[in-house]
């Protein structure tokens, strides 16, 4: 779909990472799970660093959502945008 807007996409079959989730232990940390999600997409795609993270939220409300974003836009070693579906 986006590359019939005229855009450019280098990977066509982007990794998918789902964050361990341990029987009683706490999710990890957002920036932790963003950045394995962008070190997996970078690594399979010749290098080439994601123009996108796509996440799935579970259902934790606004806060875990504002969370998300802040640490796509602000805390990542290179800022990148993000799109939140739950």
């Amino acid at each position: 779909m986006l590359q019939t807007c005229g855009i450019q996409v280098t990977n066509t079959k982007p990794p998918i990472v789902t964050p361990p989730s341990g029987q009683g232990q706490p999710p990890p940390p957002v920036k932790t799970v963003l950045m394995q999600a962008g070190k997996t997409a970078f690594q399979s795609s010749n290098k080439v660093p994601p123009q996108l993270i796509r996440i799935i939220l579970p259902d934790r409300g606004k806060t875990f959502y504002e969370e998300v974003k802040k640490t796509a836009m602000m805390d990542l070693p290179v800022r990148r945008a993000s799109l939140c579906r739950s």
